[in-house]
């Protein structure tokens, strides 16, 4: 009897292991369902695949119910938020893709400047953000300027500050990350000002 005990305690230790082994990775090291899409697409964008970005945002978009949805993916990572690249700050209150484009539009310190890979992953994550937002076009023109070609156009520019902002990231140009973060923030604060509620 104390034989099957233990082989029962063990067979259902490996079916557990398998479980969890099963999960999302990222999700087991503490992301959330949407913070780990926009992962998914942002790992898409890195491979420069057409094909593969979209089958990823297409994924992914069905974590976000909304636009609001992806916009609370700019505040920082201790508001659930995707934070400013892999590594966590310092400052929990600025770690945040939000917070980090308002800052980095000021000026870009070379230390900042060189700390390639939370700027370039976040780069990315920027990127996959304007994607998703692409794929939550509005079905229909509105009043006050809501236009599709507006939602359109803000997220294409969005998408292509994002991609130059990596590039100067790469390089640690941090006049060339100053410039596309301020032109983001601009975009951001245009957008708002007609589609947000």
């Amino acid at each position: 009897m104390m034989q099957v005990r233990v082989w029962l305690a063990g067979v259902l230790f490996v079916a557990a292991f398998g479980v969890v082994s099963a999960a999302s990775y990222s999700f087991v090291l503490g992301d959330t369902p949407e913070q780990a899409a926009v992962k998914m697409v942002a790992d898409a964008v890195k491979s420069g695949k057409a094909d593969v970005i979209k089958k990823a945002v297409a994924d992914a978009d069905k974590k976000f119910a909304d636009p609001s949805e992806l916009m609370h993916m700019y505040r920082p990572r201790n508001k659930a938020g995707m934070g400013w690249g892999p590594n966590a700050g310092k400052n929990p209150a600025a770690d945040g893709l939000e917070k980090k484009i308002q800052e980095f539009a000021k000026g870009v310190p070379p230390n900042i400047a060189n700390d390639v890979a939370n700027n370039v992953e976040a780069g990315r994550w920027m990127t996959a953000l304007a994607e998703l937002t692409l794929a939550k076009v509005p079905a229909k023109n509105m009043g006050g300027g809501k236009t599709i070609k507006a939602w359109t156009d803000w997220s294409n520019e969005l998408k292509e500050t994002s991609v130059a902002f990596t590039k100067a990231a790469e390089a640690k140009n941090g006049a060339n990350m100053a410039k596309a973060a301020s032109k983001m923030n601009s975009l951001c604060i245009n957008c708002h000002s007609k589609f947000k509620e």
